[in-house]
């Protein structure tokens, strides 16, 4: 599995575990996207190498169908109301995308451009992943780790200041 496919599948697990256990803790949709990438990055986070800031920001991008890395190097996922992609379905993959952009800047010396374009040449296979990742968990089939990951992460109090940041209530 590449690293790409990974970061869509984790994310998309976290995304409908929390969206489906603990919904009623999330006051509007950008608040569940961003603690999405909160718990799947939480080591660049722990580490410093990565704020909440930016993951909330990839959620505003994500939003208007945008990634966005560095000096304004960006590119544009713009909704299609005529797709067969819904816009929460659209905005996950934005998110994703987004999130792909910053984990590769973190780990790798590569440009922003290359890193971008790189990801947009990977879109079609992350929205396929997310699809089959969403059919996965519908059917039963999320991985124990990441169901006890994003439960500890909402139940214990050593990240109460997180969640409070993202604005997730109790």
């Amino acid at each position: 599995m590449n690293n790409y496919v990974l970061i869509a599948r984790n994310t998309t697990f976290i995304y409908e575990v929390l969206r489906n256990d603990f919904d009623s803790n999330f006051p509007d949709d950008k608040t569940l996207l961003a603690t999405s990438g909160v718990i799947d990055t939480l080591e660049y986070i722990e580490k410093k190498q990565l704020a909440v800031d930016d993951v909330q920001t990839g959620v505003m991008y994500a939003e208007i169908g945008k990634c966005f890395l560095d000096l304004g190097c960006e590119f544009s996922l713009y909704y299609n109301p005529f797709d067969e992609v819904s816009r929460e379905d659209h905005t996950l993959l934005c998110f994703i995308l987004q999130l792909e952009a910053y984990i590769f800047r973190i780990d790798t010396n590569t440009l922003p451009r290359l890193i971008l374009n790189a990801i947009k040449t990977k879109s079609d296979s992350i929205k396929r992943t997310i699809e089959s990742t969403q059919m996965k968990y519908k059917n039963g089939k999320t991985p124990s780790y990441i169901k006890s990951q994003v439960h500890s992460f909402m139940n214990d109090d050593f990240y109460a200041g997180l969640r409070k940041n993202l604005g997730v209530t109790d």
